[in-house]
């Protein structure tokens, strides 16, 4: 009877070993391969940093419903392979003290948002930092706001036309589109985001008043959304780097070139009689100066 009961006792704890065994493999084979390369990173920048003892299965649902790192101040969300970011209004610089407040509002990410009062002087200055952004994946950057006064606007998209600068060039993106959670958002840029973290700047200077009235307008932060998971010399789709604002036809004539040895890519296209000369992230300086422009029109 004693002998029946220890090979029973000892049944039960093989049964346990191996589905804690198993539990473990499925950790480590399973869902660790889904996580951002530098999630240990993120786990101690967060508000919950002991969760780097959890498991792997536990972690991975927390940044896929999204994360606060650094006091709030940035959000991130990771799903899919690839990881979203944005970064709180909180981060900006403004050289007119005068020209904003800080505002709580409903439906935003961050807890402070800042009201601008005159927008046709924003005189915003935003360093974006692409840390912890998935390698290899072509991302939008763009401006989340919305007007204080929501219901002088209903046009989708809205032409607002913001201007804006990247060192010593002047640029503007023209349309704002409406997000499902009553937010808007225009893009500044896209670039192929490279193994190593790079930084951004661009100088808001003013949307238009004739188009935006006077009207004040809330600010969010910037955004980081992913567009495709490609390889930096492999890039194939013309509608994955292409401005959002160029309302492109469908018809377009592409060609893609390269040269013998892969040194210079880009495409290049016929559009209404004229040829569009777009560059790859590469050839426009990414990885030593990023810039803000990048497209060349060929007349």
């Amino acid at each position: 009877m004693i002998w029946d009961d220890n090979i029973s006792i000892l049944n039960s704890f093989n049964t346990l070993s191996g589905f804690h065994f198993s539990s473990l493999q499925e950790d480590s084979e399973i869902w660790e391969p889904k996580l951002p390369r530098d999630y240990n990173e993120i786990i101690r920048l967060s508000e919950t940093p002991e969760m780097h003892t959890k498991k792997k299965k536990d972690i991975y649902k927390k940044l896929s419903n999204g994360i606060f790192l650094q006091k709030e101040k940035v959000w991130l969300l990771h799903d899919n392979g690839k990881t979203n970011k944005m970064i709180s209004a909180t981060r900006f610089s403004y050289e007119n003290r005068e020209s904003h407040k800080w505002k709580s509002v409903q439906k935003s990410r961050f807890r402070t948002v800042a009201k601008m009062l005159d927008i046709s002087n924003l005189k915003i200055k935003i360093t974006m930092d692409t840390q912890f952004l998935s390698p290899g994946v072509i991302y939008g950057a763009h401006l989340v706001f919305k007007f204080c006064d929501p219901r002088k606007f209903s046009s989708k998209p809205l032409y607002v036309n913001l201007k804006y600068r990247n060192r010593n060039t002047t640029l503007h993106s023209y349309f704002a589109t409406w997000r499902d959670d009553g937010w808007m958002m225009i893009e500044l840029c896209r670039f192929l985001h490279p193994k190593e973290d790079i930084d951004l700047e661009v100088l808001l200077e003013s949307f238009s008043r004739y188009y935006c009235r006077s009207g004040a307008i809330y600010i969010q932060g910037i955004e980081f959304q992913a567009i495709s998971n490609v390889a930096h010399d492999d890039i194939k789709n013309q509608n994955e780097v292409e401005n959002s604002n160029s309302n492109m036809p469908a018809n377009s004539e592409e060609i893609i070139k390269r040269s013998e040895h892969d040194e210079l890519s880009f495409w290049l296209r016929e559009v209404y009689g004229k040829k569009r000369l777009t560059l790859s992230a590469k050839e426009l300086g990414l990885y030593n100066s990023p810039p803000i422009r990048w497209k060349v029109s060929l007349l």
